[in-house]
């Protein structure tokens, strides 16, 4: 729909043309599978333009596309109607650049609006719905709209809005066409309504207050809460706000409470986990996304830089979170929240999860730490000094901190850098000028399964897999005194965490593993070589439970192998362990050691150098049934 005066190439009089020329306004060039380059971001296709008189009276809304566009300014120049040019990017390295010529009132103190790129699959805008509801400055400045989709990837059409007021329209003649024409001296700048966030993470080399350093991260999937799908068309500024949070389409006051989160929460969305997307090299990887823009305000001021991700703590120490329920489109959805001390709920975070990897140097509880972890990070913009040689992280010192906004037309880059299991240093830098720097999260944000081992963490992937794995007999005392006092033996035990379970087994006088699914991993004694050590070579499997121990010693010939060769010889039946047999045994190992370390299994009498050494077989990560009570289900 287009609303018109008198005739596009009449002027009557107290009207006139004005010529205002307008450009994409710069957004930093990220591409990614989710987002695209700078020179894609910024093409413009189509646009509404409004003028209001300095009361915020309408004087013209005039939407153009193609049908009214020129070849080149020269042509614009010479027209006697509504029409446009537009130059559209080529390269990163270019600027999209454009003028229009439109026909509108003499007058003072008017302001121009721009709405670009309308009837994007991104958000409902169109020319009918702004030609409908836009009667006055005012309506325009409450018009928000909707994503049509709760995805945060783009097509590369991108909604953009732009304004310049103070405009005198006085209709200057131009003698060479005989029309009235008033030349703009200020050009349009056209702003995304959506911003661009980019997650850089690297593995570190900064040690942690301990002086260890990580080995490797591997990252391995992330995902977007509390993204909003909605928002006021226009941006702060021109809606005439100077502040820089609280005046969303959709502000969460920090005064509310969890119960009213309901009324709330179907204005925004969570994404499900995906994996990363880009892989630099070996110890960087990468991800990107957009959204509307979020600017809500922090619950009460923060102490720290740690408190930008601090849960709410319930009274036993649990993270604290509720339940909302709405319904979209007539379909009810209910979601899990989580509550933050100083954040606003409602603010926008990213989760990652991966694996850490350290190798621990003169740590008396193991040589190895593995860990899942998870990082919570929550956007914004902050400022930091960070002193990448210094040991641990009291010197790093940051500002800004209680900035959780994302805004829009800005492309945000944070860099994280995993130095150890609990210890992260984010790096923001924003396209917003006068920003930058970074930050390091502890314990806050981070969580995770961390596990510091005295042998080897081994990792498998969901099909069947065989390793060797070894016991160091050293392991199981302090302080390298090999005597009854200062082992440990009695402190081995095991855990597991499965999609039906997770836990420890209860100890009385013998493991009780009720509700427990771990028959999915088997171990199997490894054979010695010739000097009486055990070789690393694996064993095949064989449908033999393990028997131990035996009234009589048996033969390698009596423990033969499934292909007819000799097995291992031993008080036992060279068969199959669980885990609950494995931990069983060593601990019958460790005794006989005790007693006389030629009468156990270990492979050396120095006890420094023994060791028991497994072939593990681990099944494939599939069930056709509940392992607890065989129970079938169409989703497992």
């Amino acid at each position: 729909m287009r609303e018109e005066f008198a005739g596009e190439d009449v002027i009557v009089s107290g009207e006139s043309f004005l010529q205002l020329d307008f450009g994409a306004q710069n957004n930093g060039e990220v591409q990614t599978r989710a987002t695209v380059d700078e020179k894609s971001e910024s093409q413009i296709y189509n646009f509404y333009l409004f003028v209001f008189d300095k009361s915020g009276a309408k004087v013209t809304g005039q939407y153009f596309d193609a049908s009214s566009q020129k070849e080149s300014k020269g042509t614009l120049e010479t027209s006697i109607s509504n029409c446009w040019y537009v130059h559209n990017a080529t390269t990163n390295d270019e600027q999209t650049a454009g003028t229009v010529r439109v026909k509108t009132a003499n007058g003072t103190g008017m302001s121009i609006y721009m709405i670009a790129n309308l009837d994007a699959d991104m958000v409902r805008v169109s020319e009918e719905l702004l030609a409908h509801n836009i009667q006055n400055e005012s309506d325009l400045k409450k018009f928000n709209v909707y994503l049509n989709q709760r995805i945060v990837n783009r097509n590369g059409y991108f909604p953009m809005t732009g304004k310049i007021s103070g405009v005198t329209v006085n209709g200057r003649e131009d003698e060479s066409r005989d029309i009235e024409v008033t030349l703009i001296n200020r050009t349009m700048s056209l702003r995304r309504i959506d911003a661009k966030v980019r997650f850089i993470f690297k593995t570190g080399n900064r040690p942690d207050e301990n002086g260890q350093v990580i080995k490797s991260f591997e990252a391995k999937q992330w995902k977007v809460v509390n993204v909003p799908r909605t928002s006021y068309l226009l941006s702060y500024e021109d809606r005439g706000f100077a502040d820089a949070s609280g005046h969303d389409f959709i502000s969460v006051g920090s005064s509310v409470p969890a119960s009213e989160y309901s009324d709330y929460a179907k204005d925004f969305f969570d994404t499900d986990f995906v994996n990363f997307e880009e892989f630099q090299s070996g110890t960087e990887s990468r991800f990107s996304f957009y959204m509307l823009e979020n600017r809500q305000t922090p619950k009460k001021p923060l102490a720290c830089f740690q408190d930008r991700s601090r849960s709410l703590k319930n009274s036993d120490g649990t993270n604290g979170a509720c339940e909302v329920s709405y319904v979209l489109n007539g379909e009810p959805f209910t979601r899990q929240m989580r509550l933050y001390e100083y954040a606003n709920d409602f603010s926008t975070y990213v989760v990652v999860t991966g694996r850490v990897e350290m190798e621990l140097k003169n740590d008396k509880s193991g040589q190895v730490l593995g860990g899942d972890v998870q990082y919570i990070i929550h956007l914004g913009d902050w400022n930091s000094t960070i002193y990448n040689s210094a040991q641990g992280d009291g010197k790093d010192t940051y500002s800004g901190y209680d900035n959780f906004n994302t805004e829009r037309n800005t492309s945000y880059t944070y860099t994280v850098t995993v130095n150890s299991v609990n210890s992260i240093r984010v790096e923001v830098e924003s396209s917003q000028p006068g920003y930058g720097g970074g930050f390091k999260e502890n314990q806050p944000g981070a969580s995770g399964a961390v596990t510091v081992a005295k042998e080897e963490i081994v990792l498998c992937d969901c099909h069947y897999v065989s390793r060797t794995i070894s016991f160091k007999l050293s392991n199981f005392f302090e302080g390298s005194r090999y005597d009854r006092q200062h082992c440990i033996i009695d402190k081995l035990t095991w855990s597991v965490k499965t999609p039906f379970g997770e836990g420890e087994p209860i100890k009385n006088g013998m493991d009780v593993t009720t509700g427990l699914d771990y028959k999915w991993v088997h171990f199997r004694l490894n054979k010695k070589n010739d000097d009486g050590t055990f070789s690393e070579n694996r064993r095949k499997f064989v449908n033999r439970q393990w028997d131990y121990p035996l009234s009589e010693r048996h033969s390698a010939s009596d423990n033969k192998e499934g292909d007819g060769t000799d097995g291992l010889a031993g008080n036992h039946n060279d068969g199959i362990m669980d885990i609950t047999q494995l931990v069983s045994y060593i601990k019958d190992q460790v005794n006989k050691y005790l007693d006389s370390p030629t009468a156990s299994d270990f492979d050396s009498t120095d006890p420094a150098k023994a060791k028991l050494t497994f072939t593990t077989f681990v099944d494939e990560y599939y069930y056709e049934s509940n392992p607890l009570n065989n129970e079938k289900s169409a989703d497992l």
